[in-house]
């Protein structure tokens, strides 16, 4: 394989969220036969990732149900064409572990193959994972996601399509972008992932600089999002809280009480907007009377 540098058009690094939230880097530790939507032909034409794929897949997917898998069984098991060609000329995406206790959005590039276990949103906008990474969608992943053994389970249905996002976004760039790179700068030199990272974010007892330096500017982050939605009013109240998760360095209770019930009104709001626009069909609503597009343009998220 390494001798023939063809292969290097199929062979693709692979993410799964144990590399995105404990990799310091958040690099992919392994790589896969990536064929694409390719006919057999082509993908014939690269003989010693073919050969690998014939003797180990092609006997698994002729036991499999679904008739696409054995019909193509050259080409990766799920491979999503609408995501990656809706990526294919991006920068960079935003990328959080489906299931974790960390909820940590990232910005990684687009060209590779990400898990099922992760989610990947076709944002490059820093304003984006302001958003995403601010007290406001965490209260409202947190009350909408189900749980695994103590993780969050993220799933775009309960807790991304129905987020009423800020009408301007992109006046979150700024700081969206810097807290990213400052969070990366103490992760390469801690070498430490993102879930050790926050948990040193989360301990009362952590003092050192670097990480005192992170929560002051979540702490900015949540602030400038507050204005976002017009919602200077509010006060955050950020310090060392009990939450159902232990004690979290977040927003006060009453605050995230209020933020979730802001949220949902806003969501209601922007429903109703959109039914007497015509946008829905009421007998084919359905659950927990939310919006479904919340103020974005789907299919914007991909698993």
């Amino acid at each position: 394989m390494r001798k023939n540098t063809r292969n290097k058009d199929v062979v693709c690094p692979f993410l799964n969220g144990e590399d995105l939230n404990g990799n310091p880097d958040q690099s992919p530790s392994r790589l896969v036969i990536n064929f694409y939507d390719w006919p057999l032909e082509k993908a014939e034409s690269y003989p010693d990732a073919m050969a690998i794929v014939r003797d180990r897949v092609f006997p698994v997917r002729q036991m499999v149900n679904r008739e696409a898998h054995r019909k193509y069984w050259w080409h990766y098991g799920d491979k999503r064409p609408a995501l990656y060609a809706k990526i294919r000329n991006m920068r960079r995406v935003i990328v959080v572990a489906a299931t974790s206790r960390t909820l940590a959005f990232c910005f990684l590039p687009p060209h590779m193959v990400f898990s099922h276990a992760t989610y990947v949103f076709a944002y490059e906008e820093g304003g984006h994972f302001a958003v995403l990474q601010s007290a406001f969608h965490e209260g409202w992943a947190r009350r909408f996601a189900s749980s695994m053994k103590g993780d969050l389970r993220y799933t775009p249905t309960d807790c991304f399509i129905n987020f009423p996002f800020p009408n301007r976004p992109e006046s979150l760039n700024e700081i969206g972008d810097s807290y990213h790179e400052r969070r990366r700068q103490v992760m390469i030199a801690r070498q430490e992932g993102l879930t050790k990272i926050y948990n040193r974010f989360h301990n009362p007892d952590e003092k050192a600089e670097d990480i005192e330096r992170l929560r002051a500017l979540h702490v900015e982050l949540d602030q400038v999002v507050a204005i976002a939605y017009g919602w200077s009013d509010l006060d955050l109240c950020h310090g060392f809280h009990e939450t159902k998760q232990g004690i979290r360095y977040t927003t006060s209770e009453s605050a995230r009480r209020i933020v979730l019930d802001r949220l949902l009104a806003l969501n209601h709001r922007r429903y109703a907007e959109e039914v007497a626009e015509g946008l829905h069909d009421k007998k084919k609503a359905k659950g927990k009377g939310l919006s479904h597009k919340a103020g974005f343009a789907e299919p914007d998220l991909f698993q």
